[in-house]
């Protein structure tokens, strides 16, 4: 199996797709975030946010007992299990450091507006934040069923073994994969309506709440996503996403909230063959891939899936964003009202 990518932020210039270079922003004690009024960044909001949510300057241990474990590490920080000591409550905490050089302030705030607003069952939720002399910590729900992409390399690695008998059998069944896209749709179609963007949809930003196979799932990784609440709107323009999953329309610089459905269509394509639709030798060729939007549907890895599943991807995978479909047409689609009636 081709790699499946991993996050990039990027910008056009003179032509040539270049990589960002980052920021170092200088902080001072403290980060001094003040959320924005909800009316300056959603403006179509139905939900309003939670008024009793404010970051707290202290000490994180005073309310939470942090074990001293990693469960996960990235540019920005750590993540650890903890345990609110006042509720019992389980969550993770992603410590930042402040000097961090990929952290940018603008950024993290960003990311912690639009958590505080986009509340729904299938994205991450923010529990707390606070901020001491060195870091800022993000208290969320715990997810410990992994990510999606973990669970499709161990699924496209065992269907592939020649001493499998089933080694025939997609990556996942066409039932397990429509009931993952229908909580993922469902949540950009929240996202959607709330005039957010995601902009970087990819499997290693789908998480499992619980090891269990028919576990739910979480969007996370928000720090990228924008406000863009109509068509008539300026299109977006800056190049941010992950190669392989990235729109035909992102990499030209000029894009609207349909992007999403594009990454979708490729997670969809990945769930059922088990490899990435759209995968160069180097970022230029995938890039140069994806601009041409023609995948392959290769007869001996599509045999036992159906027509209709194919229809599915393809009409997600449509160069034309004005052809493709919404996230509230691919939950109505046929194979999907079909495979995953029960999957929220």
């Amino acid at each position: 199996m081709g790699k499946l990518g991993k996050n990039l932020t990027m910008e056009m210039n003179m032509g040539v797709l270049l990589i960002a270079p980052t920021i170092k922003s200088i902080w001072n004690a403290k980060l001094s975030i003040e959320l924005d009024d909800p009316s300056h960044v959603v403006p179509y909001c139905r939900f309003p946010p939670d008024d009793n949510f404010h970051i707290r300057y202290g000490d994180v241990g005073e309310r939470y007992d942090v074990d001293p474990r990693i469960l996960g590490t990235g540019q920005q920080g750590s993540v650890r299990r903890c345990i609110d000591r006042i509720t019992g409550e389980v969550y993770a905490i992603k410590s930042i450091r402040k000097d961090n050089p990929h952290v940018v302030p603008r950024d993290l705030k960003h990311e912690i507006e639009t958590l505080r607003f986009t509340r729904h069952c299938g994205i991450i939720r923010l529990i707390d934040v606070i901020e001491d002399d060195t870091h800022v910590h993000l208290v969320t729900d715990l997810c410990e069923g992994g990510e999606l992409y973990e669970r499709i390399i161990a699924r496209s690695s065992s269907s592939t073994r020649g001493d499998d008998d089933d080694h025939d059998v997609p990556c996942f069944t066409e039932g397990e994969a429509a009931k993952i896209l229908r909580q993922i749709l469902d949540a950009l179609s929240h996202m959607h309506e709330l005039g957010i963007a995601h902009r970087d949809i990819k499997p290693e930003n789908v998480m499992f709440a619980t090891t269990d196979d028919d576990s739910s799932i979480r969007l996370i990784d928000l720090g990228t996503s924008r406000r863009h609440c109509n068509t008539s709107e300026r299109p977006m323009s800056r190049v941010v996403g992950t190669p392989h999953y990235i729109a035909p329309e992102v990499l030209r610089g000029k894009y609207d909230k349909s992007c999403d459905l594009w990454s979708v269509g490729v997670v969809a394509y990945v769930l059922l063959c088990g490899y990435l639709p759209f995968n160069g030798d180097t970022n230029p060729l995938t890039y140069e891939f994806v601009l041409r939007g023609i995948c392959d549907y290769h007869a001996e890895d599509w045999k036992n899936i159906g027509v209709d599943a194919m229809d599915f991807v393809q009409k997600l995978l449509d160069i034309n964003p004005g052809r493709r479909m919404t996230a509230r047409q691919a939950l109505d689609h046929p194979w999907m009202m079909r495979n995953a009636r029960r999957a929220i």
